[in-house]
């Protein structure tokens, strides 16, 4: 917390190429911002910004942007028994 963020992650994949590193953090309530970094290059999205909106108990928004230019934009909806 005293860096800023509120989550780090490690993600390894099956090879180094796969692997990467990301942070994240809440900037309102309800908005949940993070980047990633794919370490090892290889033909991964490299750097990647999401940002996530909740939009009610079930439902979220979500989108996301790589430096190779893909981006897309989700709504999810989740129920938790």
């Amino acid at each position: 917390e005293q860096l800023g963020i509120e989550n780090l992650e490690l993600d390894v994949g099956d090879n180094p190429a796969q692997s990467k590193i990301g942070v994240g953090k809440y900037v309102a309530p309800g908005v949940y911002v993070s980047t990633s970094q794919q370490l090892g290059g290889g033909n991964g999205p490299g750097r990647e910004v999401t940002v996530e909106y909740q939009l009610g108990d079930d439902w979220q928004l979500k989108a996301s942007s790589t430096a190779r230019g893909d981006n897309g934009v989700d709504i999810v909806w989740k129920k938790r028994y």
